[in-house]
């Protein structure tokens, strides 16, 4: 892959973020011929139960503010901010609700982003944003966040106004995204659920044999059977002992 060639090429030039950036993102779709993205990923039992374990266990982490008062600490309760974590950061969602939403959110695209409404100069609500709707642009240093609407609208926020948690990140300012760094491993993980499927649907049941000799020579892409029912198995005849 050229992704990992770049790491262990000997003459290699400098891998900057944009390099990175290509080579993750360039395409979606794995060797198996399956496109592998977050919808698609969330299909793999085996991605959905490692992530929902993750985010089941940020969730249940109790988030309190606390103020410092010398050497201890004590729950700053009347801070507005402590009511958000502690119990509901909205009027739709309970704070465990949206710590579970940022779990899957990290796991799965490495970013989670989250619109701070503010009440005069109080911060009143905190809105999660799926990452696939929300482009974030870099000049210079300062952050904006250019967040799609499903009413086809979109707003640009400036960076105080986003809570952008990162998973594990190569630039600092954005979080590696799990599914393109794992897209072979699911994208085989899919393909073989498939497969699976589609002989088990069959019953198993073989639609023949056939028999060749030594000196008969199987044509590189030919199907035996007929496609997407049942196949056909191909024996041939073993070498003699000598």
């Amino acid at each position: 892959m050229a992704f990992w060639s770049r790491w262990f090429k000997a003459d290699q030039k400098a891998y900057g973020s944009e390099e990175l950036w290509r080579d993750l993102y360039a395409r979606g779709v794995s060797s198996t011929g399956i496109d592998v993205n977050w919808k698609s990923a969330l299909q793999c039992e085996v991605a959905f139960a490692c992530a929902r374990v993750i985010a089941q266990g940020l969730s249940g982490i109790p988030f309190r503010l606390m103020r410092a008062q010398g050497n201890t600490r004590e729950p700053a309760s009347e801070h507005r901010l402590y009511g958000l974590l502690e119990d509901a950061p909205n009027d739709f969602m309970t704070s465990v609700e949206m710590f579970d939403t940022i779990g899957l959110h990290l796991v799965f695209c490495g970013n989670a982003y989250l619109i701070k409404n503010n009440l005069g100069r109080d911060l009143y609500e905190l809105i999660p944003v799926e990452p696939g709707k929300v482009t974030v642009s870099n000049d210079r240093g300062v952050l904006s966040y250019k967040v799609s609407f499903d009413d086809r609208t979109a707003q640009t926020f400036a960076a105080d106004r986003i809570w952008h948690i990162r998973g594990p990140s190569w630039n600092g300012w954005m979080g590696l995204e799990g599914v393109a760094l794992a897209r072979e491993a699911i994208g085989l993980s899919l393909a073989a659920e498939t497969h699976g499927a589609s002989t088990f649907s069959n019953g198993a049941q073989l639609g023949g044999f056939s028999a060749l000799s030594r000196t008969s020579v199987l044509n590189r892409g030919t199907i035996y059977g007929r496609p997407g029912r049942r196949s056909t198995v191909v024996l041939t005849t073993p070498a003699r002992s000598r």
